[in-house]
């Protein structure tokens, strides 16, 4: 499709989902005044309650259809130049199990994962899978009528790497940020790396010791270091059979709009930087070798 006919039609859909966002909006205002003024107008807060639902109903169904219309017509023809092999779903992310089989090393614990733009591909030969992942906790607590409410605290959003390994190892080995929890609660099973600087900034516990100094030799700690300095936040690692899983909790989502405004040459350079940030990592851990 040429980027007039898409441009068309991705602001048809803006359009669109305005509408949802304004009556988000006039819903709001509508409960703010209910419960503001005190007044008991039973008709004035469920009309709003419906303006905000619907609202909400709009703005979603229009944005999802934004997405997927950017994902098909440009986010996978960026992917493409990149990769081989490409299968994005824009919608989809990494397997539940895949992230719990990673068994990566966090200070906190998770209940739910969420997650989108889901890749599959291979890189230089070396087959790959990546998706935004957030990781959150939920939190039940019961009124005294008995009646349960949860909340959810987002505790991990950013980046999962998957890549395959040239051999398969032994044992697992999970490399973390060194925190001070982490650091109390991993101070008897840590191992240190002939890399002070690499030591200082993170930690890493393995079933073989043997098999976790063969692998992280001073090349690979450097390229960790270089790989962490350079991508922002906090970066996560685990070593499990033939596969290397990368966690980096950057805070936000890849392939995402920016503002209102839809600029298809801006969006396609920004989403070819989300590509590039993801083989950048490959490349300097020398994993596509």
């Amino acid at each position: 499709m040429k980027n007039e006919q898409l441009l068309a039609e991705i602001r048809k859909l803006r359009r669109k989902e305005i509408v949802g966002y304004s009556l988000l909006v006039i819903g709001i205002i509508g409960m703010i005044a209910f419960f503001v003024t005190g007044m008991s107008i039973f008709y004035l807060a469920l009309g709003s309650f419906v303006v905000m639902f619907v609202g909400t109903v709009i703005a979603s169904k229009y944005s999802n259809a934004i997405k997927d219309r950017l994902g098909s017509e440009i986010v996978t023809d960026v992917l493409r130049e990149v990769l081989d092999d490409v299968r994005y779903d824009p919608f989809g992310h990494l397997p539940d199990q895949k992230i719990r089989d990673a068994h990566m090393v966090f200070p906190f614990n998770y209940d739910r994962i969420k997650g989108s733009d889901h890749i599959t591909a291979v890189y230089k030969g070396t087959d790959v899978e990546m998706s935004d992942i957030e990781l959150c906790q939920v939190e039940y607590s019961t009124d005294s009528d008995g009646d349960t409410d949860e909340t959810e605290h987002t505790v991990f959003r950013g980046q999962w790497i998957e890549c395959r390994l040239a051999r398969e190892l032994t044992g697992e080995i999970h490399i973390s940020p060194n925190t001070k929890k982490l650091n109390k609660q991993l101070r008897n099973e840590r191992l240190l790396v002939g890399n002070d600087l690499f030591n200082e900034r993170f930690l890493v516990v393995a079933d073989s010791a043997d098999e976790a100094y063969s692998i992280l030799d001073p090349r690979m700690t450097d390229a960790i270091l270089s790989v962490a300095e350079r991508n922002g936040g906090e970066l996560y690692m685990s070593f499990v059979r033939d596969g290397l899983h990368i966690a980096v909790n950057t805070e936000y989502d890849f392939f995402e709009r920016d503002g209102w405004k839809i600029d298809l040459a801006a969006l396609r350079q920004k989403y070819l930087g989300c590509i590039r940030w993801f083989t950048d990592i490959i490349d300097e851990l020398s994993l596509a070798e």
